[in-house]
């Protein structure tokens, strides 16, 4: 997972912890077709705003003109944005169904920016108890957009992480 808690965990965060309820992107998200008319609007500059802006990227020259393009392409197709969108609409709507009984029982990686500036760490911390084996690393100086900010960092965790997830596999 990169910058992305378990849905258990941003449901425990947002019914107890005032810094992430008071995220404004998550709040806006709530209404219906706005945010969705709102981030596509201007050819997506809200997507540009939010990678390059004052609280986006902190390593910008690791994103590319051509990858926005690619991500203007991708959330442009029919359902993309609204699916993306619906994770929030859905942990503030239902917060019963991030009352999850079960831990992930599958080997997780979580990797997480230390310096998002959307998502408080402790999302992080509490995701992993949510797994069985999980591993968590913070990454320095990157932001809630962590894989762009230090890809060839994540690469590398992603690459042990598979490594060691393959030498215990039983194939």
């Amino acid at each position: 997972m990169c910058n992305c808690p378990h849905p258990a965990a941003m449901a425990s965060l947002l019914s107890k912890n005032k810094a992430q309820q008071s995220c404004w992107y998550m709040l806006f998200f709530q209404t219906p077709r706005i945010p969705e008319a709102a981030v596509s609007a201007d050819d997506f500059l809200m997507f540009e705003k939010a990678f390059w802006g004052k609280y986006g990227l902190l390593n910008k020259e690791n994103f590319t003109a051509e990858d926005m393009e690619a991500w203007k392409c991708t959330f442009s197709k029919p359902d993309y944005l609204r699916s993306a969108i619906n994770y929030y609409r859905c942990v503030y709507q239902h917060p019963d169904k991030g009352k999850i009984k079960e831990k992930c029982v599958v080997k997780t990686l979580i990797l997480w920016g230390d310096k998002d500036a959307f998502l408080i760490k402790e999302g992080a911390t509490l995701s992993k108890e949510w797994c069985d084996d999980a591993t968590l690393h913070f990454i320095p100086g990157a932001s809630h957009w962590v894989q762009q900010d230090e890809p060839k960092i994540c690469n590398e965790h992603i690459n042990n992480f598979l490594r060691s997830s393959e030498s215990r596999s039983h194939y």
